[in-house]
């Protein structure tokens, strides 16, 4: 009987937890002007109002550009990382670990004020550039764990093996160390195209009139609208978040966030 109410319970939240999502998607197909549950009935009228926005389609490109070129740059960034704490003492690899997971911690309100100030100083509030490498911060942790955990299930003798044939430490890192990564590497330029094209609470402090990211102006559009293109943007937003999650589940596998193993012998080393 317990075992019972514990199947339930369990078939329960796997029903309540993605319920939002289906009535958000219910709510972009209405042919109303004003958000409604249920639809009364069936229309793309809103998914056409998105599209045919050119105000809209800018911050779409915004945002797409902006996160595509914070996983390029925070995967570089977390591949050089990873390789110089490889062979660090646990103590000091343990201090750069927590410096490169500290946007973790740390509320995003209150890293928000500071990188408004630091881009102040910069003289680069306002603009892509400075959002651009805000959130190649925000997205260094998400970043950095995959390629670490690829990087320690790399047997040592494969790149010895590579050296002992003639291979120089250049080549060996090229032909076998990194493609060995590989799925490491695809796993961080996924989820943090992802972070980056979803963040809002940071990028709030940091745009401009005429730099603004799409969740952003669907924060603001929300706030003096109540017509369905925002759920109509949403749906869409979340079959492709689900699309990006799938082919990254088909092609790599998403066991690079955990690594029991590695963490254990961590543990033990230090």
């Amino acid at each position: 009987m317990v075992r019972g109410l514990w199947n339930s319970f369990n078939a329960f939240l796997l029903f309540l937890l993605p319920a939002p999502l289906f009535v958000v998607a219910a709510v972009s197909v209405t042919p109303d002007r004003f958000l409604a549950f249920p639809p009364t009935g069936f229309s793309l009228v809103w998914y056409e109002a998105f599209v045919a926005n050119p105000d809209w389609m800018r911050a779409l490109g915004i945002s797409a550009l902006i996160a595509l070129c914070a996983a390029f740059l925070s995967t570089a960034a977390a591949v050089g990382a990873a390789l110089a704490l490889e062979r660090a003492k646990p103590k000091r690899r343990a201090l750069a670990e927590t410096i490169i997971l500290a946007p973790l911690i740390f509320p995003h309100a209150a890293i928000g004020v500071a990188m408004l100030g630091f881009l102040l100083a910069l003289h680069l509030n306002g603009t892509a550039l400075g959002i651009l490498i805000v959130h190649a911060v925000l997205c260094g942790p998400f970043a950095y764990r995959p390629i670490a955990v690829s990087l320690q299930k790399i047997d040592p003798s494969m790149t010895e093996a590579a050296m002992s044939l003639g291979a120089n430490g250049k080549d060996a890192f090229w032909r076998v160390t990194l493609p060995l990564m590989r799925p490491g590497i695809v796993t961080a330029l996924l989820f943090t195209f992802i972070i980056s094209f979803d963040e809002v609470t940071v990028t709030l402090f940091l745009i401009s009139p005429n730099i603004v990211t799409l969740p952003v102006k669907i924060w603001g559009h929300i706030r003096d609208n109540a017509d369905p293109v925002v759920a109509a943007i949403s749906t869409l937003l979340v079959l492709g978040t689900l699309s990006l999650v799938i082919v990254l589940e088909r092609t790599v596998g998403l066991q690079f966030f955990v690594d029991p193993e590695g963490d254990e012998q961590r543990s033990r080393a230090q």
